[in-house]
């Protein structure tokens, strides 16, 4: 019992550093790219949809509607954010409710939604496949939205949009805050070290269930165990952040450049009218000498304090590869079965099959963990999923079990039933 409250304990602390390296992972890199909505919406952009006059309303909220059985077009609002080609990471929060929204048909992408995307310069959009800060279903009271999006290649001029694509209902969103951000530099070591905490946790849970090699076993299983976390709950979306406990804590917003004043110009001299002589013969008398032009003093110059150097650009980095399995997991089940069973199989090959309830709890946090970051109910889909995720660890206990019994009945001693060796010099499974 002792053993098990330390494993705990280590867990929780572990979960904790977890959390506050996550919530500290980005900070400001740019001054902010939007500001509250204004009357008129200057620096938006609305481009269909009903409601137009009637937007911000008094609490500074812009709200889109529609009912498609009246006629109602889609709705699309929209703020042109630049080219950013030196910025990887885009930081996006607000405040958001909606009411009654429905779905069109069957298209996942067919409601009310708040998206960020590129477009070319051919007028061709480039959507990554993780864009949206709100995908928007049913009702939901007035919340806080918040998200990372990590940009990718190519994306080219960059716009922030909402959008009504649904058949019915409304979307009220306010406080947009928009800006460039950047990880910490000291993420990526603290990231690492906190693996492998969790791969020597991991092993350390794992290892009473194990039998001979059980050290090195229990490292590989522990390297399953972090790697399936990783990749099948968190964190999710693969390409946007999302918080885990408040608010990202992303330091010290950085304000916009000053604005230097133009010098004023001297004034001209200006040359006194020049005297006529007298009509009358007189004796030639020299013309008066001119005064010369004042003289002004030299404007002293501006001082003014230079702002701080731009952030080091961060690479994007390609993702054709997640991309194309994170398409294949929204489309198939059968995804859910293949990522389960790999993980089953390694998990356990290397540990034992009564390790299963850590493996169920990593099947039900991959549907759980989504849903609360993205603010969604559970539904049929998230049902089918787990179903599917179950499946494939079953599948993966039967072909291990398989496996492990025909080695077994292969390379079985056939005498010495109590040695460790088998006849053929090959050690056993198990």
């Amino acid at each position: 019992m002792k053993r098990l409250l330390s494993k705990l304990l280590a867990a929780l602390v572990l979960a904790a550093l977890t959390v506050a390296a996550w919530q500290f992972r980005f900070e400001h890199a740019g001054p902010p790219l939007s500001r509250p909505f204004e009357p008129g919406l200057p620096g938006w952009e609305w481009k269909g949809g009903k409601g137009r006059e009637a937007n911000p309303d008094v609490s500074g909220a812009v709200t889109i509607a529609r009912n498609l059985k009246a006629g109602d077009p889609a709705a699309q609002v929209e703020r042109v954010l630049g080219t950013l080609n030196d910025v990887r990471f885009l930081h996006v929060e607000l405040d958001a409710k909606w009411d009654e929204v429905v779905q069109d048909g069957e298209v996942r992408w067919a409601t009310a939604r708040a998206i960020v995307y590129g477009r070319q310069k051919d007028g061709s959009a480039v959507f990554p496949h993780d864009h949206g800060i709100i995908s928007a279903y049913g009702s939901a009271p007035w919340h806080h939205e918040e998200a990372v999006f990590d940009l990718v290649p190519g994306s080219g001029e960059l716009r922030f949009a909402l959008e009504h694509w649904g058949s019915h209902g409304s979307m009220a969103v306010r406080n947009v805050e928009i800006s460039m951000v950047r990880q910490r530099a000291w993420f990526r070591p603290v990231a690492s070290g906190l693996v492998v905490l969790w791969v020597a946790w991991a092993a350390w849970w794992v290892v009473p269930a194990l039998g001979r090699w059980k050290w090195p076993r229990a490292v590989l299983a522990g390297c399953a165990l972090v790697g399936a976390t990783w990749f099948l709950v968190f964190p999710q979306p693969r390409f946007c952040a999302r918080t885990l406990a408040g608010q990202f804590q992303l330091g010290s917003p950085i304000p916009p450049p000053p604005v230097v004043p133009k010098p004023p110009e001297p004034p001209a001299p200006v040359a006194p009218a020049p005297v006529e002589p007298p009509v009358a013969v007189v004796p030639v008398i020299p013309p008066p000498v001119a005064e010369p032009p004042p003289v002004v003093a030299p404007v002293p110059p501006v001082v003014l304090q230079s702002p701080p150097p731009p952030p080091a650009p961060e690479k994007r980095e390609e993702r054709a590869v997640d991309e194309g399995i994170r398409r294949l997991r929204d489309r198939f089940n059968f995804l859910h079965v293949v990522a389960f069973g790999a993980f089953g199989v390694a998990l356990f090959g290397f540990a034992r099959p009564r390790v299963w309830p850590i493996a169920a709890v990593i099947a039900f946090a991959s549907e759980a963990l989504p849903n609360y970051q993205l603010h969604q109910a559970w539904d049929r889909g998230d049902l089918g999923d787990l179903l599917a995720d179950g499946a494939g660890l079953a599948l993966a206990a039967v072909v291990v079990a398989f496996a492990r019994k025909w080695w077994r009945k292969r390379y079985a001693p056939t005498g010495h039933s109590h040695s460790g060796d088998s006849a053929s010099g090959k050690p056993l499974l198990g």
